[in-house]
């Protein structure tokens, strides 16, 4: 059985998950942050995000904002400081109260 599921997963056909309790690291304010940003910088900025360690998640939208970044924060004073430290013209954000679903996780509750 071992050396099937080695040879599944080495052959791309089975993958691991783990699934994390964030609040347990002390990431207590899951947050999405919407921000407009130049289209010569999109792909950038975008790319810089993804790298960041509290983001877990970015996306780029139409409409009044282009970019989209969702973020674990410890509080909202490390919320505050993760959005003042962008260097994008203009951002909104929206606190996650409870997420119903997750990506991967399907019939989870979260927070």
């Amino acid at each position: 059985m071992r050396r099937r599921l080695d040879r599944l997963a080495a052959s791309g056909r089975i993958r691991t998950y783990a699934n994390i309790d964030v609040t347990a690291l002390g990431l207590t304010v899951d947050a999405n942050v919407w921000m407009t940003v130049p289209p010569g910088r999109l792909d950038d900025v975008g790319r810089v995000l993804a790298r960041h360690p509290m983001v877990h998640g970015t996306l780029a939208t139409t409409g009044v904002t282009n970019l989209m970044a969702a973020v674990w924060c410890r509080d909202l004073a490390g919320l505050y400081a993760f959005v003042t430290g962008l260097d994008v013209p203009s951002a909104e954000v929206t606190v996650v109260a409870r997420a119903v679903k997750r990506g991967g996780r399907p019939g989870s509750q979260d927070i």
